[in-house]
């Protein structure tokens, strides 16, 4: 196989020096003299793997003074066109903008030598990756949005059944009301309890060993500044049921439910928090252990009584089933998507190449038991001793879930457990298993919340939103009455020859005819309304300039016959 450094020269020739003269009128593309280039050589320079590498395209900037309905469609064609133009190599398209006036991907040294020479193309620069931290995970659902609404899961105890919590972390200690522990690792009435014993109640009774459960306490309230929790004002309830080893039994589980049971009332505990699993692959509720186990029964009766039950679904990467107890019918089912967008992500079992930003998990177990997904990657967390830690998994999408239940239940503390997942999938975007083929509700929050709170839309006014947003952003109102829209307004008629479409109560008008005359009398101006305007040459109508030459390369051109004329003359004149 050809190594694809061989064309490293020829590309770095191309970068320096070849985009000097691409545009007709001969002036030179700011690649040549950009200073990031040294990054995109630097990564040339080594090996390429065979997705390639993650690039940045910037292409030119529309003209200006274009309204914002003709920057986005300028925008879109160019980038079209660009993309059109690239023959050669591998290219996956990344993020195509629709504000932003380029694009990613991921090219291998062909595709990269095409886009340089592309006249449209100003810049390529690599795709520098970032890791993602908690806030972006509270984005990507909309709990930031639930937060500047004023809900921040006030009012709700979540229990959190795992390995405990570090009990005086700065970040988690002011959310801690109640603690317990049921941890049965030995004979006897010696356990893996803080006192040495099976059972603790108390004061201290959660402290973590193992740091699983302090990372899942702080996905739902980590007051931290720069990495918060999903519902930062909601209270925690720790529950013990995990050693230091980060195992457990479930009847210790079982007996975590069943104090949950107990004293529901006394703590104001909604919902609960399971990001245990068995690591089997069930996808038959009706049986053992799904159905008719302790646990099971356990979650039954809390749904029974109000109490929401989310549990992860497991990390073992199996398609045809979840694990215990996700299985269980009265419980909501989370599996995980990525929050950002990353090169590749590698988990041992599996690997993501790429892991684009709202796309399925590779290790997610699913099959038709599960419910939702949320997000499990990568999310900087409190660690037991005061520290943060980054990890990822089921285990951290279903707080993520939790906290999203959390802000609903302060907005309505009357919700049922159904009434809360069916309001988490409220505009929640389907993402596909491309193992399977099926699809899941991806968590998100703000829509539902400003129903409840009677705010039009998400609750905040964006940019180009009145019922007219330009985008694909859900939650409009278009009517007299509050109205919560799946995807776009119902006012913008996706014509981009008409701009600025209003809606006055119920009823939608299109906003004025873009004028396209270019006022050149030798082409005939119109307007699609997918493309927007073209002007086409009129037969037999002669330019008023040569093709392809700008006025400076025109006056040249003239200098240069004329010139030519001259020399000739002279040579006559002298024989």
């Amino acid at each position: 196989m050809r190594d694809p450094r061989t064309n490293f020269g020829h590309l770095i020739w191309l970068v320096s020096g070849l985009m000097v003269a691409l545009a007709p009128a001969a002036q030179a593309s700011p690649v040549a003299d950009d200073p990031r280039t040294q990054a995109l050589r630097e990564a040339l320079a080594q090996q390429i793997p065979s997705e390639g590498i993650r690039i940045s395209v910037v292409m030119r900037e529309p003209d200006a003074g274009i309204s914002r309905a003709q920057r986005r469609e300028t925008i879109r064609a160019r980038r079209e066109r660009v993309l059109a133009r690239l023959n050669r190599g591998f290219f996956s398209v990344g993020h195509r903008y629709q504000w932003l006036s380029g694009f990613s991907g991921w090219a291998d040294v062909r595709a990269i030598e095409s886009l340089v020479l592309d006249a449209e193309v100003v810049s390529i620069d690599i795709d520098r990756i970032a890791y993602a931290a908690l806030a972006q995970g509270r984005v990507l659902v909309g709990a930031d949005i639930a937060e500047a609404l004023g809900v921040t899961g006030s009012g709700v105890t979540v229990a959190v059944i795992d390995s405990g919590i570090d009990t005086d972390h700065p970040d988690l200690s002011s959310s801690l009301i109640a603690e317990a522990c049921f941890c049965d690792d030995a004979i006897g009435a010696f356990g893996c309890c803080p006192n040495g014993k099976d059972t603790q109640t108390g004061t201290g009774a959660a402290e973590d060993d193992y740091g699983h459960g302090t990372g899942v306490c702080g996905v739902i309230v980590s007051s931290s500044v720069s990495n918060p929790g999903v519902a930062t004002d909601a209270s925690i309830a720790a529950i013990k049921v995990l050693g230091a080893n980060g195992s457990g039994n479930f009847s210790d589980i079982a007996s975590g439910l069943d104090w949950v049971i107990s004293n529901r009332v006394t703590y104001g505990i909604k919902i609960v928090n399971l990001s245990v699993s068995d690591s089997g692959q069930y996808d038959n509720a009706t049986v053992s252990p799904c159905t008719g186990s302790n646990t099971a029964n356990a979650i039954v009766q809390l749904k029974g009584l109000g109490v929401s039950v989310f549990a992860a679904s497991g990390n073992n990467g199996h398609d045809n089933g979840i694990s215990f107890p996700a299985c269980v019918p009265a419980a909501f089912s989370v599996g995980g998507v990525y929050d950002a967008t990353f090169s590749s992500v590698n988990w041992g079992a599996c690997s993501d190449v790429p892991a684009p930003a709202d796309s399925f998990v590779c290790h997610t177990n699913s099959g038709s038991l599960l419910d939702i997904l949320a997000p499990s990657y990568r999310a900087t967390i409190p660690a037991i001793g005061g520290g943060t830690q980054n990890i990822g998994g089921t285990s951290i999408a279903s707080p993520y879930a939790v906290g999203q239940a959390a802000l609903l239940l302060d907005a309505d503390a009357s919700l049922t457990p159904d009434q809360i997942l069916s309001s988490l999938e409220i505009g929640a975007p389907l993402v596909t298993n491309p193992d399977n083929g099926l699809s899941f509700p991806r968590t998100r929050v703000d829509l539902a919340v400003a129903q409840i709170l009677g705010v039009c839309g998400n609750g905040i006014l964006e940019a180009g939103e009145a019922c007219d947003d330009g985008n694909t952003i859900p939650g409009d109102c278009c009517d007299g009455i509050c109205q919560i829209e799946a995807m776009g307004s119902s006012c913008d008629d996706a014509d981009v020859c008409t701009d600025g479409d209003i809606c006055v109560g119920a009823i939608c008008t299109s906003g004025p005819v873009l004028d396209c005359d270019d006022l050149n009398e030798c082409t005939a101006d119109g307007c699609d309304e997918v493309t927007g305007c073209f002007h086409e040459a009129i037969e037999g109508c002669e330019p008023p300039l040569v093709p392809g030459l700008s006025p400076s390369g025109l006056l040249l051109l003239v200098g240069f016959m004329f010139a030519t004329a001259l020399w000739a003359f002279r040579i006559r004149e002298h024989g």
